[in-house]
């Protein structure tokens, strides 16, 4: 995985599209953002060039700065499995986890589209046929010191014990430019399904989106 300091990644202005195009550095409009999203490739308006999801440069969102420098105790997975919570076939296995405003717009994008410039002001129900977990992060874990940048390349066994060592990477796919963590199923604790996407404000480190 290749590896970026936090200081070195650029943070785009607050409801500014944070998606350029990987040629020209033409700065890609909220529909092209979606478009990348939902169809994985979009066409740059300048050079002409068809730019998919890992072609882009992508911007850390405005509303995700703060995670460039802490790591919240409490983070968000949501799937389509009923037994995540307990799966013993993820034991050995990496698994992704994010914020739950991530969790909210990656839940929308799996039901129905939405506005891309206000993807963080979407619905509050949970679709039921998708389950919503929160997870907690055990005080003995080391964060990478630096931030991967999303190749869409992960390991999938964990290696070796010790400590675990959780890498935050920078989205390019879902929610681009939010920030998500990949962490050893088998370290993570107090595993729970919750109802709705508020519980993040019992969170020390929750910032509102």
């Amino acid at each position: 995985m290749d590896f970026r300091a936090a200081e070195n990644w650029r943070v785009a202005k607050p409801r500014v599209p944070n998606v350029l195009c990987g040629k020209c550095g033409t700065r890609f409009t909220w529909k092209q953002v979606k478009d990348i999203t939902h169809d994985y490739i979009t066409k740059c308006k300048n050079c002409g060039t068809f730019m998919d999801c890992f072609s882009v440069n992508v911007e850390v969102r405005a509303d995700n700065e703060y995670l460039l420098h802490t790591t919240p105790r409490y983070w968000w997975h949501i799937t389509e499995r009923a037994d995540w919570a307990n799966n013993r076939n993820l034991k050995a296995r990496y698994v992704h986890v994010g914020t739950q405003q991530t969790c909210r717009v990656y839940h929308d994008i799996l039901v129905h589209n939405r506005d891309w410039k206000n993807v963080f002001q979407s619905t509050t129900f949970i679709d039921p046929g998708l389950h919503l977990y929160r997870v907690e992060l055990p005080p003995q874990v080391r964060v990478h010191p630096k931030l991967a940048i999303d190749h869409n390349n992960w390991p999938v066994e964990v290696e070796g014990g010790g400590p675990p060592v959780i890498c935050k990477y920078v989205n390019q796919v879902e929610v681009p430019g939010s920030i998500s963590l990949l962490v050893p199923y088998r370290d993570l604790t107090n595993i729970r399904e919750v109802s709705n996407f508020g519980h993040g404000r019992n969170n020390p480190d929750y910032k509102e989106a």
